[in-house]
């Protein structure tokens, strides 16, 4: 089997691919797994074995020629052809778009393959997703929907694969341990800095940096702080460390590669850093993250795929914003209220393991900033929880909110032996660890209140259905019957009233296993 994976956006969200990648190859019979990226993206090819050939285009370029008066208009137009011609010519038997943007969508429809998954536009403009994650995906695509799978899950489902931990499969390369020997860092404490995003309402300010720096060495003497960088970023790491250097914190330069980078991720004792690629890389690299969400960064989405990371993000109403839009806000109050008090101590605690007093810590911060602890669940799915959450119908609403999702997307409930007792039992346990034996009851009483409301969801959306079956089709101001419109709500009704029947299953499934639990 022949398959080619479609990932056109950053270097961060291929990243976050790789356990789909991995998945693949485990799990179907692949005798290559190709991709095509975006440039950029392959100087991860070394530290990659999941993928045998990679395609890239060079997006920079192609917008270029549609400007140039020197060329013709459709210049970039045909040399985009001629590359997916050629890889065309390859004759996969599957095609993945894991992308989901119009662009990709229409290069996956232009690729002849029999089998897809993903976002496909035809010749006539209709957008096909191919499974019922990636209608999902669309469908919560706004940033004020409440609450989401992480991408990874939602790629990895999406695809077809079945549960389990997520392997990133990255491997470190001779040249990278290079990299990192030629610094002569030497052993002990290594704090790792990404200062530095793609994005400035992603990025906490030089100041707090320093201030935050100042405060971390009081608490961790013997550590040794490493501003990691890329070439291109190599001025503004040297201002941040001759910034703090007149604060008396002695900070180390690392300008090093992807491979580097990971080789020096391995060898640290944590990670503070933005949304970034690095953030990502360190997902495979078994060092602890803390990670600052700010501005157009969402957690949700995009987290720390790593169990027992520590994310901070301010309290503040209008995150997360828009990649493409500027602040909104007369400063950048979402850094500005993400104080370097919070980070020291929080890196502090979270370098030493412990939780009780980021659980403190989080209670004199409560009023500005959400201290978040990711967990990869039984379940099958990844979240990001509070650590001082202390409402635990929030928590058990979300999780059997989640779980009713993955049971209809991935069809489960249409076993004849769906797995609705072992889901409710995986629940419970999570519970169990997040909160006291004591906060059981109240979850109890709470899913008595979900039940009801999913059982009148599921028996309003039925009656819907009903209504509209024996109501005859309108026509539209133009006199034609939208015969696409009128299947998409009912498709709409019958998701709606699967998913309330199928939660109803789930709480009592839970319900029971809490009270044998009490």
């Amino acid at each position: 089997m022949k398959v080619l994976v479609i990932s056109l956006l950053r270097l961060g969200d291929f990243v976050q691919i790789l356990p789909v990648l991995q998945a693949l190859k485990t799990q179907y019979s692949i005798r290559e797994l190709d991709v095509l990226t975006h440039h950029p993206v392959k100087q991860l090819e070394p530290m990659v074995d999941t993928v045998d050939r990679w395609f890239t285009l060079n997006r920079d370029e192609l917008q270029e020629g549609l400007g140039r008066s020197d060329l013709p208009l459709l210049t970039s137009l045909s040399v985009l052809k001629e590359q997916l011609d050629t890889i065309d010519r390859r004759k996969y038997d599957c095609v993945i778009n894991l992308t989901q943007t119009v662009y990709s969508g229409w290069i996956a429809g232009y690729l002849s393959a029999p089998q897809r998954y993903g976002l496909a536009i035809d010749v006539k403009g209709k957008a096909h997703f191919h499974s019922p994650w990636f209608q999902y995906l669309d469908d919560h695509a706004p940033l004020d929907v409440p609450d989401i799978f992480h991408y990874t899950d939602i790629f990895h489902y999406g695809c077809g694969l079945k549960g389990g931990e997520r392997q990133w499969g990255l491997r470190e390369t001779r040249h990278g341990r290079a990299e990192i020997k030629a610094l002569q860092l030497g052993e002990g404490e290594k704090i790792v800095l990404q200062t530095l995003t793609s994005d400035s309402k992603k990025t906490w300010p030089e100041e707090s940096w320093v201030r935050m720096l100042s405060e971390l060495q009081l608490y961790r003497p013997k550590a040794q702080f490493v501003a990691l960088g890329a070439p291109a970023e190599e001025a503004r790491v040297a201002g941040l460390i001759e910034l703090c250097a007149q604060r008396g914190v002695t900070v180390r330069k690392a300008i090093v590669s992807l491979e580097g980078a990971f080789s020096l991720l391995k060898s640290a004792s944590l990670l503070i850093s933005g949304d970034t690629s690095i953030k990502h890389l360190a997902n495979g690299a078994g060092v602890p993250i803390l990670e600052l969400s700010l501005g157009s960064s969402d957690y949700r989405r995009t987290g720390a795929y790593k169990e027992g990371s520590l994310i901070l993000q301010p309290q503040i109403g209008c995150a997360p914003c828009p990649h493409s839009a500027p602040c909104s806000r007369p400063s950048h109050e979402c850094a500005e209220r993400l104080s370097p008090a919070a980070v020291s101590s929080a890196a502090h605690h979270y370098i030493s393991g412990d939780w009780l007093s980021l659980r403190e810590l989080a209670r004199g911060f409560q009023n500005e900033v959400r201290f978040l602890r990711t967990r990869n669940l039984a379940s099958g799915f990844w979240m990001a929880s509070e650590i001082l959450e202390s409402r635990p119908e929030a928590a058990v609403e979300k999780i059997v909110e989640r779980c009713a999702w993955k049971f209809l997307l991935n069809r489960e409930h249409l076993d004849p032996v769906a797995r609705f007792g072992s889901e409710g039992v995986n629940i419970r346990r999570e519970l169990e660890s997040l909160f006291s034996p004591g906060a059981l009851p109240s979850c109890i009483q709470h899913l008595n209140f979900l039940e009801s409301q999913a059982s009148v969801q599921g028996e309003d959306a039925a009656s819907h259905l009903w209504q509209n079956r024996q109501r005859p089709p309108v026509a539209g101001e133009s006199g034609v019957v939208e015969i696409g419109e009128a299947r998409r709500a009912q498709n709409q009704l019958e998701r709606e009233k699967q998913h309330a029947m199928i939660k109803v299953k789930l709480i009592r499934s839970l319900k029971s296993q809490l009270t044998e639990a009490k």
